[in-house]
């Protein structure tokens, strides 16, 4: 659907990263012939959304939100797609009209010639995303036979490529209120952290029958898990394919139906998703790690996605250091992995989050945390710029204490990031110049791999290859990493 700004009115949800106010938004709407509708009326014709896209989104097809306009829904902006918009004057989005929906869905033929197009080109998260909207703007009576072609050919994916295949936002919404669909087969990762779902709508999602080809799976919603969701993840037959799972808060007395069941055989990595929101106890994490499922797991991730939300405290969550110094909690795993993300709205100080990473790969001094942190092999950092870039620079970090450090991965998302849906609306270059200072930084012999999404010839990474040919450098043009 193309957008024009010019005679366009629009209504503006905020809060934004490029402006300081609702004014200013307005202000460059108008300078680019835009007219402002200060809520959603019958004049409405587009809705811009700031910072938490993806929640307003969901927002809005749960109701929640007005975003009709004579029962149509309206189409719905990203702050990069508006200010792409305001400089392009025009801009063609993703959004089908109720008119274009109308005109009915191409035939198959048309369908597939576009789709082998698509499939050879290199498994991109383009590709991906363009192979969902094909499959979409496919009838009904033909999804079967488009979604069985597709995914013979995603078959042939290696298992990193795979991981692409996660459903977007409209499916995952259908799905949160137990809608199926053929074309849910072609899903590989599954991941419900990253939403605003609570356990309800995520048991409604597990109940779709065709999702029986996910290998990731994360289920780490914003409450507590419940015993239905055991339940179905230990019997289900459709979850036997899962290799990798994620877990939110949960208590022990349901994790029994894990085991009872005897489904999750596949399985060999975990994750634990920890949040400030709630914490799980250690005695639940131990009898998670005790169940016979977590016998064949050679693969414990601990990750903490909003642990430095709070600006009052930039501390990594305590719930992390009190597994690693428990030593009778990891007794089998072959790899540990730490995955800190940073998704918080305050904008914190590049000094301040430098310290709470320090703090965490500095415990190795602490003689209780020696031993958890020479298991590491693994070590991932993923933070928005806006989290970084205010505040002076500081030194380098020191990851001599872990000794056994194989793969370091380095992730930097633009201002608007968010786990689903990220959109980078400005040059990363000087801000990843300004915080890794690779080449300063202090490694252990053990390191083999660095992964970044950052430009290889940033002088950083020029001076670290050349002083670590022993080490490779490896361009990852993903905004997230992928789970291997």
């Amino acid at each position: 659907m193309k957008i024009t700004s010019k005679g366009t009115y629009f209504h503006v949800v905020g809060p934004f990263e490029h402006f300081e106010s609702r004014d200013e938004v307005y202000e460059a709407i108008k300078q680019a012939g835009g007219r402002i509708s200060k809520s959603v009326s019958m004049r409405t014709q587009v809705l811009v959304f700031g910072r938490d896209f993806d929640a307003r989104v969901l927002a809005v097809h749960e109701g929640r939100m007005p975003s009709m306009r004579d029962r149509h829904l309206l189409p719905m902006l990203r702050e990069s797609e508006l200010l792409e918009l305001m400089r392009e004057g025009e801009i063609e989005s993703a959004f089908m009209s109720s008119e274009e929906r109308a005109r009915g869905e191409q035939p198959l033929n048309e369908l597939l010639g576009e789709v082998r197009g698509v499939l050879g080109e290199t498994p991109s998260v383009a590709v991906w995303q363009a192979l969902t909207g094909l499959v979409d703007a496919c009838s009904p009576e033909h999804l079967s036979a488009l979604v069985s072609y597709i995914f013979e050919h995603t078959q042939r994916w290696s298992e990193q490529e795979k991981l692409l295949c996660e459903p977007p936002i409209p499916w995952l919404l259908n799905m949160s209120k137990g809608m199926d669909s053929p074309a849910y087969k072609l899903v590989r990762r599954l991941d419900f952290s990253g939403t605003v779902f609570r356990t309800t709508q995520l048991k409604k999602a597990l109940k779709c029958e065709h999702l029986v080809n996910v290998s990731h799976l994360n289920i780490g919603v914003r409450n507590t898990l419940t015993r239905t969701t055991f339940m179905a993840l230990g019997q289900d037959e459709k979850f036997a394919s899962v290799t990798h799972l994620g877990l939110g808060h949960f208590e022990a007395g349901w994790l029994a139906y894990l085991d009872e069941g005897g489904v999750l055989t596949s399985l060999r990595s975990l994750e634990l998703c920890l949040t400030h929101e709630i914490a799980t106890r250690r005695e639940d994490f131990k009898v998670l790690l005790g169940l016979k499922m977590c016998a064949q797991i050679k693969t414990l991730t601990i990750s903490s996605q909003n642990g430095w939300r709070w600006p009052s405290s930039f501390r990594p969550p305590p719930s992390i250091l009190e597994l690693l110094k428990d030593s009778a909690l990891l007794p089998r795993f072959e790899r540990l992995r730490l995955d800190l993300y940073c998704f918080g709205k305050s904008k914190v100080s590049h000094t301040a989050y430098h310290d709470s990473i320090s703090a965490l790969i500095g415990s190795g001094r602490d003689s209780g945390l020696a031993a958890a942190c020479a298991r590491v092999e693994t070590f991932t950092l993923v933070t928005p710029m806006f989290c970084l870039v205010s505040g002076a620079k500081v030194g380098p970090y020191d990851f001599s204490h872990l000794p056994n450090l194989r793969t370091l991965r380095l992730y930097g998302l633009g201002e608007e990031a968010s786990r689903r849906g990220c959109s980078v609306a400005r040059p990363l270059r000087q801000d990843l110049e300004d915080i890794f200072h690779v080449q300063e930084m202090i490694l252990p012999g053990s390191l083999r791999q660095l992964r970044t999404n950052a430009p290889l010839e940033l002088s950083t990474f020029v001076e670290f290859m050349a002083a670590r040919p022993d080490v490779e450098v490896v361009r990852d043009p993903l905004h997230t990493p992928l789970f291997e």
